[in-house]
C-alpha cells in the first residue's frame, strides 16, 4: 500500500480520488433532462437583488460543492426573466428569476459536475 511516486510511473496519490485529480481526470458528470419547475416552486429570495425569486430543482447526486450548467430553451434563455447564474445545493440546483413565471418552466438540460 502507499503512494507510487510519479518518478516511478505512479500518481503520487494514496487514494483513487487523489490519483484521478493528479491525472487531471474530469470529475463525474450528471445529466438531467426535461426537468419541470412548477410556478408554485418559486419563492421570494434575497440572494440576487435583480432576481428576487428562487426555485429549487431536485437533482439526485448533486452537492453544494458541485458545478451546474443549466440550459434553458431559447425563448426562456432570451426572455430576460431568468438569471444567467444558478447555484447548487445538496440534492439539486437553484434557479433565480425576476418574476414568478406564468407557466411551468421545462428545462431541456442540466449538466452537473461533482
Amino acid at each position: 500500500a502507499g503512494a507510487l511516486p510519479v518518478a516511478a510511473g505512479g500518481t503520487g496519490a494514496t487514494t483513487a480520488e487523489g490519483a484521478l485529480t493528479a491525472l487531471g481526470a474530469q470529475p463525474a458528470r450528471l445529466t438531467f433532462t426535461g426537468k419541470t419547475v412548477a410556478t408554485s416552486a418559486w419563492a421570494a429570495d434575497s440572494t440576487y437583488a435583480d432576481y428576487p425569486y428562487r426555485a429549487a430543482v431536485a437533482c439526485a447526486g448533486v452537492t453544494a460543492e458541485s458545478f451546474a450548467d443549466v440550459v434553458l430553451g431559447p425563448e426562456d434563455a432570451a426572455g430576460g426573466n431568468f438569471a444567467p447564474v444558478c447555484a447548487t445545493y445538496a440534492g439539486g440546483v437553484y434557479l433565480y428569476a425576476k418574476a414568478v413565471p406564468d407557466a411551468a418552466l421545462t428545462i431541456p438540460t442540466i449538466v452537473v459536475w461533482r
